[in-house]
């Protein structure tokens, strides 16, 4: 075990017969999913090195979980939250955070239903354990945030992987997605946040390259020698050229260039099971069957491993601290940072102090929410978030602000005053 890592965990099913499916973070907040029959979706806060429980809601059968991306900073008594399900329904819900929210309860505001856009199954498509992962091809098995430098697409757009089928909606309407594509024996898309509309998918052909901005299905490069099939595709942070992908049957992780028609390198793995990768700036961490992470840098070299969990890693995100390496188990939820010299606790030590929650209901269905008119616009998020407050928790959102938001806003600020102003009525005219 490696000297310079802390650790720190959580437990987040406490169910004996349930466990961690999915879980979805911004900023501080985060959400974990359970297959639990009740209270399956857990509402977290971090706070220093705490975890803080907002809140418990009962969402059934949810298989992926995805935060939308807020359209005003100012605003962290809510969240929009969208949930992927068995049924091929993709729900929209908004979560309240606090008692000052507009939403008292946790509602449904919108579903996204892929099985009407669908006529009928293609029964003469193959099916295989790699094909959504795992999951039934009539489950959700993807839910995907389109970038902010992909202008061309409106601001929160979703993409969605259901029964061989590749699905582009525009999160503020439900009615007809953008796009449709048949994709089949796909297990994985990823999208690429630096060349504009390209995406990677992975299945039982191995990968696949696609540009959505074209009409039909313009596949720009495939490569079909890989007969085991491929899941978890993941475009590098750092180089839009370069991305990774599990071969499920072999235990191995492929390194792709992209200019080239075979992968760079591999990474065996002998002894256990491959669950789940991330690429955090230009390091690919992996996470495995025996709880075991390790950190390769992109020349994959050096590696870093350790013991995180006694149990298969379900899921790697990084905390709004960089350094701060945010794990999910089939119980546990853990943080490891890598920077602090300290040897991490053994987790049949740490204790989870359940806190009192601030809103635990059922979630609700609401067909018409007047106050979501200026939610759903497709102007970018604003960089002005420091109205005043007497909320403590907004308060601490805004002391917890990244640094390069802090740095921003000072840039902003000293060019305002720079300009000639006029305010009348407290609004300021340039």
């Amino acid at each position: 075990m490696p000297s310079n890592i802390n650790s720190n965990y959580w437990e987040t099913s406490t169910s004996i017969t349930a466990s961690n499916v999915a879980f979805s973070k911004h900023n501080d907040i985060i959400i974990v999913g359970s297959n639990s029959l009740t209270e399956n979706l857990k509402v977290y806060q971090f706070v220093a090195n705490s975890l803080i429980h907002l809140s418990s809601i009962t969402l059934p059968d949810v298989h992926k979980l995805q935060f939308l991306k807020p359209t005003d900073q100012g605003d962290n008594n809510f969240k929009f939250l969208l949930s992927g399900h068995s049924n091929g329904i993709i729900h929209l819900s908004a979560i309240p955070l606090n008692e000052n929210s507009v939403f008292k309860d946790a509602e449904i505001i919108k579903r996204f239903n892929h099985r009407k856009k669908i006529n009928k199954l293609n029964t003469s498509l193959s099916h295989s354990l790699r094909l959504n992962n795992g999951h039934l091809s009539t489950t959700i098995s993807e839910i995907q945030l389109t970038p902010n430098s992909w202008s061309s697409i409106p601001f929160n757009s979703l993409v969605s992987l259901y029964d061989h089928h590749l699905f582009l909606w525009d999160s503020s309407r439900s009615h007809s997605p953008l796009r449709i594509l048949q994709t089949n024996n796909t297990s994985s898309v990823s999208l690429n946040s630096n060349l504009q509309s390209l995406i990677a998918i992975g299945g039982d052909f191995g990968i696949r390259l696609l540009d959505l901005k074209g009409n039909d299905q313009n596949i720009l490069f495939s490569n079909s020698k890989l007969s085991s099939g491929l899941t978890n595709v993941q475009w590098c942070d750092d180089n839009e050229y370069l991305l990774s992908a599990i071969d499920p049957i072999k235990d191995s992780v492929l390194l792709w260039d992209i200019r080239k028609n075979k992968p760079l390198k591999t990474i065996n793995n002998s002894h256990t099971s491959i669950t789940s990768t991330k690429w955090l700036g230009n390091q690919l961490w992996i996470g495995e069957s025996n709880g075991n992470l390790t950190r390769y840098n992109s020349e994959l070299e050096s590696p870093l491993s350790f013991k995180a969990s006694n149990k298969q890693i379900v899921e790697i995100d990084y905390t709004s601290n960089f350094y701060n390496l945010l794990c999910m188990d089939q119980t546990y939820l853990s943080t490891h940072n890598l920077k602090r010299n300290h040897q991490p606790r053994p987790i049949s030590t740490i204790k989870f102090n359940e806190t009192k929650p601030l809103v635990n209901k059922r979630i609700q269905s609401s067909s018409s929410l007047n106050s979501l008119s200026s939610v759903f616009t497709s102007h970018r998020v604003s960089s002005d978030s420091s109205q005043g407050s007497n909320n403590s928790l907004s308060q601490n959102n805004q002391i917890r602000s990244s640094d390069y938001l802090v740095s921003f806003q000072k840039e902003i600020d000293q060019m305002l005053n720079s300009m000639q102003r006029k305010v009348v009525d407290d609004i300021v005219y340039i």
